[in-house]
Parts: structure tokens; sequence; C-alpha cells
């Protein structure tokens, strides 16, 4: 049985491992913004009003960790308005590396809160899950549904609906009958990015836009090819623009996965034949054939290293199949143990893959923590 809330993995063959977007014409990141108050959780010899008051203050600032760090699977939604209080009052003069730490620890709160496995042990049994991911289904595409059968869910399950109608959480489709509970990563945005230096409040904002939705479906892309593209392109600016950013390594590697999945596609969402020498061939709903390769000649008119990418992509397919070996040799970097062992295994899709990785001078990409989420988590991947 397949069980939901858990962070879809779908397996891309070649891989390993925020509200309106913004222009990718951007002003330069912020130094980190410095605390304005230190709170110090220590009682002044000589209590004044105004020291008791300072005093409180810092208590409410230092419990911001411990509260948000007790949210677990048993909490309510209650303990995130509790949360949201002291944040809201010690954000504006929070030192920049803690401001980063409140975030990270709220979003992995939330995903504790969500999920519904408890240790090894999933709260679910088969009945329940499918009625579940009925009853989310229906509200989820509007469709009518009988009020009885979310009262005979788990409470919990009851709970997390009930916050879905109330719209504090959001329901994410990741096709094939699999769906997920996800906080509202717009109002995540919303606490956090007021606070904090241009460069890391765009890029939160962008994750919160882009990521709300799922990125895959059925072992497909969710988006089209050119929202893919301007994803790529975006993140390819964002390196330019905020270069001194504390969260660079996160936006190279999302250019880095963004800019593989355009030119190696997916299992199910493919822009080329299987020896990668024309463009396939699709039809509309008005019976109009098309094919995706008006959208890389665009690209590759861009003045990017993206567009000097899409060159060569085009180059690539034009070349022969013949004359690929000694144009484009395979990286060994990029071979399978398998493959090492005996090279005769290699199928001809493969071969034109690791060709075209040669032409393109790409080796194989882990998958970035924050496919998925409004912040780049650490330690925790979302593959492919």
């Amino acid at each position: 049985m397949k069980y939901p809330l858990i962070i879809i993995a779908i397996a891309l063959s070649s891989l390993t491992a925020c509200d309106n977007k913004p222009n990718s014409s951007l002003a330069t990141d912020a130094t980190p913004r410095q605390a304005e108050q230190t709170f110090v959780d220590v009682a002044p010899t000589s209590p004044t009003p105004v020291a008791q008051s300072a005093n409180a203050q810092a208590i409410d600032c230092q419990a911001v960790t411990s509260t948000l760090t007790a949210i677990d699977i048993n909490s309510q939604i209650d303990d995130f308005d509790k949360a949201d209080k002291p944040l809201n009052h010690c954000l504006p003069t929070a030192d920049n590396t803690t401001q980063i730490k409140w975030a990270t620890q709220y979003q992995l709160a939330y995903q504790r809160f969500l999920s519904f496995w408890q240790g090894d042990k999933f709260l679910l049994d088969e009945a329940e899950f499918d009625q579940l991911n009925q009853v989310m289904y229906d509200i989820h595409y509007n469709k009518k549904y009988n009020e009885s059968n979310i009262v005979k869910l788990p409470p919990k399950a009851q709970h997390l609906i009930k916050q879905v109608k109330q719209n504090k959480l959001k329901i994410a489709d990741y096709c094939e009958g699999e769906f997920d509970f996800v906080n509202d990563y717009q109002a995540f945005a919303k606490l956090f990015t007021p606070h904090l230096p241009k460069g890391q409040a765009v890029m939160i904002e962008r994750l919160a836009s882009d990521n709300q939705e799922p990125l895959w479906c059925d072992a497909g892309l969710s988006i089209s090819l050119d929202e893919l593209i301007e994803r790529a392109l975006f993140w390819q600016d964002y390196q330019k623009t905020y270069p001194q950013s504390v969260f660079i390594d996160d936006a190279k590697r999302l250019s880095l996965f963004y800019e593989y999945l355009l030119f190696f596609d997916s299992d199910n969402t493919r822009w080329l034949n299987d020896d990668k020498t024309a463009f396939i061939t699709y039809i509309n709903e008005n019976d109009e054939t098309f094919t995706d390769e008006a959208s890389f000649v665009k690209l590759a008119k861009h003045n990017s290293e993206l567009g000097k990418k899409a060159q060569a992509f085009l180059a690539f397919i034009a070349t022969p199949t013949d004359e690929r070996d000694d144009k484009y040799p395979i990286n060994p970097a990029n071979l399978d143990e398998r493959h090492l062992d005996d090279p005769s295994q290699i199928e001809d899709w493969e071969r034109a893959t690791l060709q075209l990785m040669t032409a393109l001078d790409k080796t194989k990409v882990d998958t970035p923590s924050c496919i998925s989420t409004p912040i780049c988590l650490p330690d925790t991947s979302d593959e492919p």
C-alpha cells in the first residue's frame, strides 16, 4: 500500500542524489542585519520596572527555540499560534543567524506536526488511509463530499482537515491518488521575510511561490517547459545578484538542479526521442502537432550561461550518432559501477544521455533539499 504524507520521491534515471515572483533584476543583498537589542536572561541586581520588562522579553525570546522544537506529531495547530506571537516580537531585533535558525525550526516543526508516522509506525490503517485520501481529493478539487466521511477519520486527520477548511493548511496533490498536508508557505514567508536581508527574503518568497504545489506528478513534471526555463534562469541570475547571500550555496544547487531537468527531462516529461536526435512531436487539444524545439531555440538566443548551454544542446541534437563517440567522449565520472565493470552494458539511450552530459559539461546532480519547502532544510533530501 502507498502512504501519503511522505515527501514523494520520483526516480529520474540520470539523477542520483516565493507571493509574486521577483524579477531577475534585483537589488544587491544587504549585509545581514545585526541585533538592535541583546536579550540576556540575567536578573538585574536592583530591579527597576524597565529592567523587569526587558528581562521578561529575554525569557520570551529565548523560549522561541524550545517552543518550536517541542511541536511534534501530537501537537495542535494552536501551538503554532503560540509560537507566532513571540516570533513577531523577537524577529525584528534578533541577529540574522538566529532569524534563519528560527525559520528552519519553524518549518521542521510543521513537518513533524503534519506527519502520520510515529517512529516506524504509520498511524492510519489501509481503510483510514483510503478514506482520508478521498476526502483530501474532494476538498482539494472542490468536489462534493459527505461530512460523515470526515467524522469517521481518526482525530488527528479530522484536526488537519478542519485546518484546511479554515485555510490554515493546504493540500498538495502528488498524483496517482496520493495527497499530503502542507503548511501555507505564503504565511511562512509573510512571517519571516520582513525581517531578513533582501537576498534572503527574495529566496524564501520565491521558494514559497514555487513549492506550494508539488514539482512532481506521476514521474513527470507538473510545470511547463517555459516555467522550467524561467526557474533555471531565475536561480542563475540570483547568484549574480546576491553573491554574498548566506543562501548562495542553496541557490547554486537549485540552479544546477533545474538546469539538469531542463536538458535531461524526466521519465514522463520528455522533449527528445531516446537517442536524442529529434524533438518528440505531440498533438494538442486542437489536434495540432507541435514540439518543444521553439522554447529551446528562444533560450539559445538568451545572453546567459543557460543560453550557451541551449546552443550546445541544439548542436548535440543535430550531430549524427555515428560522430558522437569522437566528438563527445563519455566522462567516466558519469558512469555507474556496472558500466565501469562492463562498458558493453551501456544501452543506446544511456549512451546518448552520457554523451549529452559531455556536450553540456555536466555531471550527475544531487537534488537540493528545497524543491518542496519554503526554505532549504539541512540534512534533508527531496530526491526525484
